[in-house]
């Protein structure tokens, strides 16, 4: 049978196969079925990496990443405005700080008078005329208050743009003025308001 194998491989007649070319079928047979599962293992791994890609985008699309320069921004804005206010010199008292009037009218009985008005209203004209030609200018978002426990609570309060309590971003700055000698303190408060 070998003989008859090897004379029809030199015949090269059609339909009688050599042992070397069954082979040679399967082995191309089997490296088309390799190639096959090759492909399909490649095609799973482009769809879970475009289905990572695209959760990753609808992630960060539907949660915005915060300005962190800006949040910055404001958060100094905030505090140095109320540190510098409190050093600022009032016009109509002269040689007297905003910070020496806002503890007198946090006091249970304000005793500072300037030009025929009294602590609390050159204080409060004063931090309007600031806020007014800073942040107001500026065309920010604020709200701000002055707090002590011998006034009930809020003594003074101004606000923009409806900054109020139902924002949802806001940055404060504090600034804490001492009653001494009475105990207490003057809670002033400053909130810029990055989101409505």
């Amino acid at each position: 049978m070998n003989n008859f194998e090897d004379m029809n491989d030199m015949l090269g007649k059609p339909g009688c196969e050599s042992k070397a070319q069954r082979v040679q079928k399967a082995q191309r047979t089997q490296r088309a079925k390799n190639a096959q599962l090759e492909m399909i293992g490649l095609v799973i791994i482009v769809i879970i990496v475009i289905t990572a890609l695209l959760i990753f985008l609808v992630y960060k699309l539907s949660n915005p990443t915060k300005n962190i320069q800006r949040i910055y921004m404001n958060d100094e804005i905030a505090t140095n405005l109320l540190l510098s206010m409190n050093r600022v010199n009032v016009e109509e008292c002269p040689g007297t700080k905003l910070e020496e009037l806002m503890v007198d009218c946090a006091r249970p009985t304000p005793s500072m008078h300037c030009s025929d008005y009294t602590s609390c209203e050159i204080a409060s004209q004063t931090v309007y005329r600031i806020l007014n030609s800073t942040l107001f200018a500026w065309g920010m978002s604020f709200r701000f208050s002055a707090e002590s426990q011998y006034r009930g609570g809020v003594f003074m309060t101004f606000d923009n743009r409806n900054c109020t309590s139902r924002v949802k971003e806001k940055i404060a700055g504090f600034a804490l003025l001492s009653l001494y000698p009475i105990d207490g303190s003057v809670e002033m408060k400053l909130e810029i308001c990055t989101k409505r």
